[in-house]
């Protein structure tokens, strides 16, 4: 039993090769959790690099000389990279365990687009205040952003760019479809579904007056979201991601600038690393993660792929798409067992008290005409967890034909 999900779009080719110039971060100082995964956090300074150049030019002096020997601004840039703060679903999560908010609590319509929580904005002001003091301002300050068109990326990018821009300095705001988070099962809960142009503005303008902000929404950018009925792997990811790289070397907005903000998701900055050259763990294809609001700097160049380069590197993604296609299920799958069985425990227990809302929820939700593969199967479940009757493996994916 389980939804049945789309295929995923065949991978594209890709024209520019993105690589880091240099890194202006002290990575050494990387934060080990519990799972021994590497974590970049918001309580250490990242963005404090070590000149590796020694000279009497000042840092604009250094910063400009390296991006001219790379081509000029059009190939050369300074990123900053931040994740957005936290919103109502990563609480969420935590206080239902992953798995379990996976399995049932990640799909409810009034949770569409979630917004910052007070930690949430006070995460983003943090990470502005830590750019402004930190060494890679003196090369270069961000004054254009590009973020995702999801609330909590727009609040947080506006948020942080206020504790780090000078007084007087305008900011361009490019909120991107492209920079949202990976829409593929385990991931795509209804938190990363987005509204339309006049939600976004709206979002905006709750923030309240913002010195000059000046916001340029795409022109294409559909009023419908059609994300739920798509599906990707991680190299398509990748290939947006790179798209959007493309487009913030190409746009015109930013060349006097030598610096661009991007404020993104967890899993959507992992492809970001991925395509800047970074090595990924083979189990999962990831490489650190972000908490909530966590910021690196890195300068990146780009540089054309030949015709045949661009068709054996799709070559090699499609056979990458197959294997992560494969994994991507197999853990989707094995997490919401997981959850199911969890909740089991849970009620076992005792504690069945923790999902009597959820299961609440899920009833409304379905008396309320939401049903099919986001809510029939997941109550179903649910009810066979709190009465002790799930077995392991009774989820399974179903892919379209």
């Amino acid at each position: 039993m389980g939804p049945i999900w789309p295929n995923p779009t065949p991978p594209l080719k890709r024209p520019y090769q993105f690589r880091v110039v240099k890194e202006f971060n002290d990575l050494n100082r990387l934060k080990n959790d519990k799972n021994d995964k590497s974590v970049i956090t918001l309580d250490h300074k990242y963005i404090s690099p070590t000149p590796t150049i020694h000279t009497d030019d000042t840092p604009e002096d250094i910063l400009t000389r390296l991006i001219m020997e790379h081509g000029g601004p059009i190939y050369c840039k300074l990123l900053y990279i931040t994740r957005h703060g936290q919103s109502k679903h990563n609480v969420d999560a935590m206080e239902t365990g992953g798995d379990q908010y996976s399995a049932v609590c990640a799909h409810f319509a009034q949770d569409r687009d979630p917004a910052l929580t007070n930690g949430g904005q006070q995460e983003a002001a943090k990470a502005g205040d830590l750019i402004s003091t930190s060494e890679a301002v003196k090369y270069a300050v961000p004054s254009v952003v590009y973020c995702s068109t999801l609330k909590r990326t727009l609040q947080t990018a506006v948020i942080c760019a206020e504790r780090y821009l000078p007084a007087n300095m305008p900011l361009t705001l490019f909120p991107r479809d492209g920079l949202r988070e990976f829409m593929g099962p385990g991931h795509f809960h209804v938190s990363d579904g987005r509204g339309n142009k006049s939600d976004i503005l709206e979002t905006l303008s709750e923030l309240g007056e913002f010195k000059q902000l000046s916001v340029k929404l795409e022109d294409d950018l559909p009023d419908e979201d059609d994300a739920f009925s798509t599906a990707e792997t991680y190299i398509n990811v990748d290939i947006r991601i790179e798209q959007e790289l493309a487009n913030i070397f190409d746009d015109t907005t930013n060349r006097p600038s030598s610096a661009v903000h991007i404020v993104s998701h967890n899993r959507a900055i992992q492809s970001t690393l991925r395509c800047l050259g970074y090595s990924t763990n083979q189990s999962n294809y990831r490489i650190f993660d972000f908490d909530n609001a966590a910021t690196i700097a890195l300068l990146v160049s780009r540089t054309p792929r030949t015709e045949r380069q661009q068709e054996d590197l799709q070559a090699s993604d499609e056979a990458l798409q197959r294997e992560e296609s494969a994994q991507i299920d197999e853990s989707y799958c094995a997490d919401i067992n997981s959850g199911f069985e969890k909740i089991q425990k849970d009620c076992m227990e005792g504690r069945s008290d923790k999902w009597q809302p959820w299961l609440k929820k899920l009833e409304e939700e379905l008396a309320n005409g939401r049903s099919g593969d986001v809510i029939e199967w997941r109550l179903e479940l649910l009810k066979k967890a709190m009465s002790g009757e799930y077995k392991y493996g009774e989820f399974a994916m179903q892919k379209a034909v």
